[in-house]
Formats: structure tokens, C-alpha cells, sequence
């Protein structure tokens, strides 16, 4: 006679199906992010640090306007034609906020301590293999407006980034600029970067400082990891001993 297997663990081994089919749980989903600075005032003016899954692999200044390689990861691809597009694109970014940021400075400046653009670009390929990616701007360690890919639309987080809302909705160039970049430097990123980097880049990501939300994602995959695993080896050594 076989055994009826209770409800809860016909849903644990359901899930278990879904672990292994899901493209999180090998942690080949990297997600690429790039912090940057823009102090109009100071020079170097501008720098950008460019991370994979947590991990440095450039560092970019306004003042140089050349990307540095960070480590093993950046020195394995600074030879690339994806790195040298990818210069090009965070000059010609640096340069087109800092011309934006010269139209909201005098509101801005009335609610802030220290005149210095934070920001945070972050893309990842999702599982339906579409690319999710959102803009992050702040100034004295808040975010102050959003963007984001998949609506194209910008959120206010702080007070003062209603000017900023108001100003950058209504010029078009720069909009298209948040929503082409994702698109072409994931791309070129993910086919040209990866083939380098797949042996070097950890499953787990190591202790940095690194963006929340790209904290977050890794935290997920650890969640999954843990939640949905553990329980399919408790449930399959249940059902053996039924």
C-alpha cells in the first residue's frame, strides 16, 4: 500500500521541483551596479565605481576619464570592446548629470547641507530573462528620486526631489538616457564580461558595502537557499521513514 503523503509535505517536495528549476538558487544571475559621486565644485568632479554581484571591478574619474581595473574581475576585461564602450557611456552619463544637476541646484541647495549628486545604477537579468534596472539620486546620504526601467517612471523618496521630478520628467533626453543605458550595457556586459568572468565570480556575495538593494537580491537567494532546500532534505528523509 503507498503511503498518503500529508498536504504540507506534497507542498514542500512542489517547491522543492521549483528550487531546482528556479535561476536563482545557482547563482547565476549576476547583477551589475554603479555607484557614483558628482561634486560640481571639486575635482575629481566625478567618480564611478562599477561592482558585479558586490564585487569592484572599476573605478571611473571625470578627472582621468578612464576606467581603472579593480581587481582580478576588472583586469581580465579591460582589454575588451564592452569596456572601452563602457568608458564612453559613463563619461558621456557624468557629463549629462552635471548639466542636469546645474537646473535644479538652486532649489535643491535650500534643503541640503553639501551640494554633491550620490547616485546608484543597478541592472539584472530576471528569470523570464528580461532585464530589470532602477536609478537611485540623493544628496547628503538620501535618496531623494527614483527611476524605474520597467515603468519609466520617476518617484520622490524626499521632499526636495520633487523639483528634481518635476525638472528631469519634462527633458526627454535625459529620460531616454536612463532607459537606453540599462539596455545596452547589460547587454554588451553580459555577453562580453561574463565569458570572463563566470569562473571567478563567488555564488555567495562576499561582506562589502554595497547598494541595498543589491543586498537584498543576494540576501534572497541566501532566503531560498535555506527556506526552500533545507526543508525538501527534511521532507524527503519524512517520507522515507513513513
Amino acid at each position: 500500500m503507498v503511503p498518503r503523503v500529508p498536504l504540507v509535505l506534497w507542498l514542500l517536495l512542489r517547491d522543492c521541483t521549483w528550487a531546482a528549476d528556479s535561476p536563482w538558487t545557482c547563482g547565476d544571475a549576476p547583477s551589475l551596479c554603479y555607484n557614483f559621486t558628482i561634486t560640481p565644485n571639486r575635482q575629481p568632479w566625478c567618480e564611478v565605481q562599477g561592482q558585479v554581484n558586490g564585487n569592484t571591478f572599476l573605478i571611473y574619474t571625470c578627472s582621468s576619464k578612464m576606467a581603472k581595473p579593480i581587481g582580478l574581475l576588472g583586469m581580465k576585461v579591460n582589454s575588451t570592446g564592452a569596456w572601452k564602450t563602457q568608458t564612453e557611456t559613463l563619461k558621456d552619463l557624468m557629463e549629462e548629470l552635471k548639466k542636469a544637476l546645474a537646473d535644479i541646484k538652486p532649489e535643491i541647495i535650500k534643503t541640503i547641507d553639501f551640494f554633491s549628486l550620490q547616485g546608484r545604477f543597478m541592472c539584472q537579468r530576471e528569470a523570464n530573462r528580461s532585464i530589470s534596472a532602477s536609478w537611485e539620486f540623493g544628496f547628503d546620504g538620501q535618496t531623494f528620486l527614483r527611476f524605474d526601467l520597467e515603468n519609466r517612471k520617476y518617484t520622490v523618496d524626499h521632499l526636495g526631489g520633487e523639483w528634481m521630478k518635476e525638472k528631469w520628467e519634462r527633458d526627454k533626453d535625459l529620460t531616454m538616457t536612463f532607459i537606453s543605458i540599462p539596455l545596452s550595457v547589460y547587454k554588451e556586459w553580459h555577453d562580453e564580461f561574463l565569458v570572463y568572468w563566470k569562473e571567478e565570480l563567488p555564488t555567495t556575495v562576499p561582506p562589502t558595502v554595497v547598494p541595498a538593494t543589491t543586498q537584498s537580491k543576494a540576501t534572497s537567494t541566501s532566503c531560498i537557499l535555506s527556506v526552500v532546500f533545507l526543508p525538501c532534505l527534511i521532507t524527503i528523509d519524512i517520507l522515507f521513514h513513513l
